[in-house]
């Protein structure tokens, strides 16, 4: 186990969004992101947010978080997609909501994320039995 520095006595028994949560410069940019993912997000803002240098935040969040900057960005806006494709919202109108210029860029994050498109994805949701109560 690792001790979080930024909140003495805390420990850390493994990466993610809480654990950069938890770390107060972190906690910065990763508010960020989640509040403006469709943000052309640089390196150097989420840097710059957390009141740090590029090299040092970049190790810093992989430390903590458990992915680059960028990994974390593209899954979390993965995530949303996922969210607006339940709510039938059209797959174009979602790739420029969560942050992709096209429906071809959200398939191809989605598909190094997820294993697959999201059209299948989505199909594959909908028919899932749902769970009885």
């Amino acid at each position: 186990m690792r001790s979080d520095r930024s909140h003495p006595g805390v420990e850390l028994t493994q990466g993610g969004t809480l654990a950069g949560l938890a770390d107060a410069r972190l906690a910065k940019a990763l508010v960020a992101l989640h509040e403006d993912a469709a943000r052309p997000w640089e390196l150097s803002d989420m840097a710059s947010l957390a009141g740090m240098s590029r090299a040092r935040f970049a190790v810093h969040f992989r430390e903590v978080v458990g992915d680059t900057p960028a990994d974390y960005l593209a899954s979390w806006r993965v995530t949303l997609a996922q969210g607006m494709l339940r709510a039938g919202r059209p797959l174009k109108h979602v790739a420029i909501d969560v942050g992709y210029g096209s429906a071809s860029a959200l398939t191809r994050a989605f598909i190094r994320k997820i294993g697959q498109a999201p059209t299948h994805w989505l199909r594959q949701v909908e028919d899932a039995p749902s769970p009885s109560a």
